[in-house]
């Protein structure tokens, strides 16, 4: 659902390319706060237009560095791919105004596949171990956000932005050589979030900072 939305708005913005004049607003930013995720690390790429007299709209695409020294994950091995189409309600836009302040929201997902081996995990109230098994994490959720826009060099401009909201997290594991176990070890005081299978939501939280350059 979300790629399909995604792709809708790449479409819209793509058209509306065609129409830009000089009161447009069209960048390209990397959003390094992306890093920070211990699970999925990822760097921002997005692309920003305005589509209305107050209205942006951003698609954001995560793309995995790959940086060791970076991925906290328990398989170093493993990919994942990252998306965001976002909507900004701008307000006090005026000619020349160098800040802007504004409120929206945005779709976001998250797909992240590995393997790990001989290890535990937890499924409808049972407990399993396995030899090997590729486990598959796929994240969707939507937010509210609020945000600064400003201006610092010419063109350059950075954004400092929050958001808060809820996303439903679907853990599959695909095991071999499973096996129910009697006593599992799990006594930890941290709980790895891989250990439960299944569907859940949760709270959804994200502060970070783009930097972007306005090519018109």
């Amino acid at each position: 659902m979300l790629k399909t939305l995604y792709l809708i708005a790449l479409l819209v913005l793509s058209l509306n390319l065609f129409g830009q004049h000089s009161k447009d607003f069209f960048s390209i930013g990397i959003t390094p706060t992306y890093l920070l995720d211990p699970i999925t690390p990822s760097i921002g790429f997005s692309l920003e237009k305005k589509i209305t007299r107050d209205v942006h709209l951003e698609l954001m695409y995560g793309f995995d560095p790959d940086w060791k020294f970076l991925n906290w994950h328990p398989d170093p091995t493993s990919t994942h791919h990252e998306y965001k189409l976002a909507f900004k309600y701008l307000f006090n836009q005026k000619e020349n105004k160098d800040y802007y302040i504004y409120i929206g929201g945005d779709f976001f997902g998250n797909y992240n596949e590995y393997e790990r081996k001989r290890n535990t995990y937890q499924e409808n109230g049972k407990h399993y171990s396995f030899d090997r098994a590729r486990i598959i994490r796929s994240v969707y959720g939507v937010r509210i956000d609020y945000g600064i826009k400003t201006k610092f060099i010419k063109r350059f401009w950075l954004e400092i932005y929050n958001g808060v909201g809820g996303r439903h997290r679907i853990l599959r594991y695909f095991p071999e050589g499973k096996a129910v176990d009697e006593s599992p070890p799990f006594d930890e005081w941290i709980v790895p979030f891989d250990r439960n299978a299944g569907r859940r939501w949760t709270l959804a939280f994200i502060i970070g900072l783009k930097m972007e350059y306005r090519i018109f």
